[in-house]
């Protein structure tokens, strides 16, 4: 069997692994440049593959009339206005639950486009960057002047994972949801960390750190009026 014979759901998975489609390559010596050259198949399954990839992070609508192909356009505009997620948390002074919502913090705010590929023998969540700076410009402007400082956001940011650690909570970028961990209903107390012992105490955290976090950000009314129902 050849990969011409390979099913298009299939061959994407391929491309995914040998032709990562966020490589910083210049577009002439890009590997989906090279691919679409071997053959006329590759070239319809890469046009393919990219016009699935501007679907989903540039909600873009392909006409068949178009000068361009896809695979142009991808690699000449988005390829490389994407990010990971560390990127976006370091760069951008963004928490997990600022990116991955909604959330309990934010039930009303809409999820950001992501999605999982392989990098460098791993998997890392690619966020489109335009996205990621549009909402870092919404959060950051709810904050006080003083909070917009780049050492009160690294400190909000951390304030957030232990909300999160609280919550007993993760997030899973395949799945696109919020569920509970196994810790839900266990005991996950550190030394130092009384708030942690037991689902009560937990529970009286978040609820005092979301009100915390809400009132820094200016934000009336409470979380749990839209709460987020997880598995």
């Amino acid at each position: 069997m050849s990969l011409e014979t390979l099913p298009l759901e299939i061959l994407f998975h391929v491309l995914d692994y040998i032709s990562n489609p966020f490589d910083p390559t210049s577009s002439k010596s890009h590997p989906l440049n090279n691919i679409a050259a071997t053959s006329k198949h590759f070239d319809r399954a890469v046009e393919e593959y990219t016009r699935a990839l501007l679907q989903q992070y540039a909600s873009f609508a392909y006409k068949k009339k178009s000068k361009y192909t896809c695979r142009k356009k991808w690699l000449a505009e988005y390829s490389n206005a994407s990010q990971t997620m560390t990127t976006a948390i370091r760069d951008h002074n963004l928490s997990k639950l600022d990116i991955f919502t909604p959330n309990r913090l934010y039930p009303t705010l809409p999820p950001l486009t992501h999605g999982e590929y392989p990098i460098m023998g791993g998997v890392a969540t690619m966020f489109y960057e335009p996205d990621l700076a549009s909402r870092r410009d919404y959060i950051h402007s709810q904050l006080s002047d003083e909070d917009r400082l780049d050492k009160p956001l690294k400190t909000r940011v951390r304030r957030h994972e232990v909300l999160i650690r609280h919550m007993s909570v993760a997030y899973s970028t395949s799945q696109k949801r919020w569920y509970r961990t196994q810790f839900y209903d266990e005991v996950v107390s550190r030394p130092g960390r009384r708030s942690l012992e037991t689902k009560e105490s937990r529970e009286e955290f978040v609820r005092k750190q979301i009100a915390f976090e809400r009132d820094q950000m200016g934000m009336e009314g409470s979380s749990e009026e839209n709460a987020i129902e997880l598995d």
